[in-house]
């Protein structure tokens, strides 16, 4: 939207001008707004980088970038390169199969002191379609998550074929060839002995 017929001023450009005072064009005007000369040579924009020690991202609100941010919103500080190994050590133990140390120590023992008794109570027979299978599981009535109280109670525990097992827990029949619930012969080898 020229305004008149005259041309910018600045450096011989020959852009229509957008404003009267000074008379220069649009892409003049962004530049003296943003940097209060019109100069591109002078002009040295300074770069607002995180305030963490060795992180050139340009930085949001507090001086910090959004990683940082959230590094201090959690623990307070920025964590060193031998902290970020710590954590991300603990967060894949932690997420190993879902489980934390202590609930795979608690589930071995499980395994070995009230699994094989269940079993036998049941005569290695599922509860649900009375059928004896090859693999049989133990499972819990309430949840092992939910009721830690419980996990180690028989009478919470029954003895479930993998087929009923599968559908007690995804609540659909198990496809066919799965290989679901079944421990690989290395692991039982393994844990024999």
């Amino acid at each position: 939207m020229p305004i008149s017929n005259k041309v910018c001023e600045v450096d011989e450009c020959g852009r229509s001008i957008v404003m009267r005072a000074p008379a220069v064009c649009l892409m003049h005007y962004k530049r003296l707004r943003k940097h209060g000369t019109t100069d591109k040579h002078v002009v040295v924009y300074k770069k607002r980088s995180c305030s963490a020690v060795g992180c050139d991202t340009k930085y949001g609100a507090n001086g910090y970038c959004i990683k940082h941010l959230r590094q201090m919103e959690k623990y307070g500080h920025i964590l060193t390169d031998q902290e970020k190994t710590l954590h991300r050590a603990e967060a894949a133990r932690a997420c190993s199969k879902g489980k934390t140390p202590l609930d795979k120590l608690e589930r071995n023992k499980f395994t070995k002191e009230i699994g094989s008794l269940v079993l036998a109570r049941d005569n290695y027979t599922c509860r649900v379609c009375d059928e004896q299978s090859r693999y049989l599981h133990v499972d819990h009535i309430k949840s092992w998550s939910k009721h830690p109280e419980l996990r180690f109670d028989t009478s919470n525990c029954r003895t479930v074929c993998r087929p009923c097992h599968y559908y007690i827990t995804f609540k659909r029949t198990m496809p066919v060839g799965s290989k679901w619930g079944i421990k690989s012969l290395k692991k039982e080898a393994y844990y024999a002995n």
